[in-house]
């Protein structure tokens, strides 16, 4: 799994090379309809993602490259948005990309899609419990209050069906549903005090996944 990411980035510097390829000097972009859109519903859990979504020129697939960004208080129960005072303080990004198969030439149409997801989290937390320290060369260990930082990797492959509509205004809404296996390291110095792993939205969750969402935006060429 420590390769996971570059995979990830390869792919995304793919994309955008094919990208770049595609639009010769004095061509018209028309010719690769573009669109761009969030996911709300990643709200829930701190999250910020963007989606960037270049359809290829025969309009029946498209690449999407989607980063996300991850900060906000949050809580080590099911969805962080049940609890918006929670003490523990989350920073992240993330990176996905996937691959879109679509059933119709049109914007507008049913899909099936599958790629990869990679995120990291860093949840700095504060606790009481016992603390280890070393001094002489012996180990020790003492009890009271600590401040600790979590560290969770994530790896995400995923296979999701769905419908995209773009209505004449350019407006874009998408609804999907899917399933994905999903990994997950965690590094701290006090590894059982904090699990964020209860549900399929927890940050460290582990198996399999059920996916549902939904995103809007713009679709910028057609």
């Amino acid at each position: 799994m420590r390769y996971f990411p570059y995979l990830v980035l390869t792919f995304s510097l793919l994309i955008l090379s094919f990208q770049g390829k595609g639009q010769s000097p004095g061509s018209d972009r028309a010719g690769m309809p573009l669109s761009v859109s969030v996911q709300p519903l990643f709200l829930f859990n701190r999250g910020f993602h963007f989606v960037v979504e270049l359809q290829l020129p025969e309009k029946k697939s498209a690449f999407i490259i989607a980063p996300e960004l991850y900060a906000g208080s949050v809580s080590d129960i099911e969805f962080a948005i049940m609890d918006t005072d929670g003490d523990d303080k989350v920073k992240g990004y993330g990176l996905g990309v996937m691959h879109k198969i679509k059933l119709e030439k049109n914007l507008s149409s049913t899909y099936f899609a599958y790629g990869l997801q990679y995120r990291n989290h860093n949840i700095d937390f504060e606790d009481k419990g016992y603390s280890q320290f070393r001094r002489d060369d012996l180990i020790y260990y003492e009890y009271g209050p600590y401040s600790d930082n979590l560290k969770i990797n994530s790896y995400l492959v995923r296979a999701i069906v769905g419908q995209q509509r773009v209505y004449s205004t350019n407006i874009l809404l998408d609804y999907y549903v899917g399933l994905g296996y999903k990994e997950a390291t965690k590094t701290s110095g006090h590894p059982d005090a904090r699990k964020y792993n209860q549900t399929f939205s927890s940050y460290a969750y582990r198996g399999t996944v059920m996916i549902m969402g939904f995103k809007i935006g713009l679709q910028l060429h057609k």
